[in-house]
């Protein structure tokens, strides 16, 4: 628990180090659980419904391809399609299927209360600390560990 307070009459607070020195890479949990997943949905009905789209006779994609040819190169520059196929050319399958997975899998994803990983003191100090204009919280050269110098 390494933190070093490098300001003129060492005006950062006391406690700083229990919170500060805990080092760098320290993630405080949320309160709440993540409770949605909607962002993720979109782009799965997406690349589901491209996939049935270019699904095709898995005897026809054999022939035409040989095993002695090499793979087609990667690319390293991806840009995404914003192309969507009609829905008229999906089956009529596809959407109740995936509703139907969507609804199982929120059912998974509720938001729950999270046990805090840091103590009530250390909570009202980071919103302290935050809030401070004057203090700035860097990390030190030797051994990357937070120290205190004013602004």
């Amino acid at each position: 628990m390494a933190f070093h307070d490098l300001t003129p009459n060492k005006t950062a607070p006391t406690n700083a180090k229990s919170l500060l020195g805990l080092g760098p890479k320290f993630i405080c949990k949320p309160k709440l659980t993540t409770g949605s997943i909607f962002t993720g949905y979109d782009r799965l009905e997406v690349d589901f419904h491209r996939r049935v789209f270019f699904a095709g006779d898995s005897e026809s994609q054999n022939d035409s391809t040989s095993d002695d040819a090499p793979p087609p190169p990667e690319s390293k520059l991806y840009i995404q399609s914003k192309w969507r196929p009609d829905l008229s050319d999906i089956p009529d399958w596809v959407p109740t299927s995936l509703s139907k997975f969507y609804v199982r899998v929120q059912k998974l994803y509720t938001k729950k209360h999270a046990d805090s990983n840091i103590l009530p003191f250390q909570e009202r100090l980071l919103e302290q600390l935050a809030s401070d204009p004057r203090h700035l919280y860097p990390l030190a050269d030797k051994g990357l560990r937070p120290c205190a110098v004013l602004y």
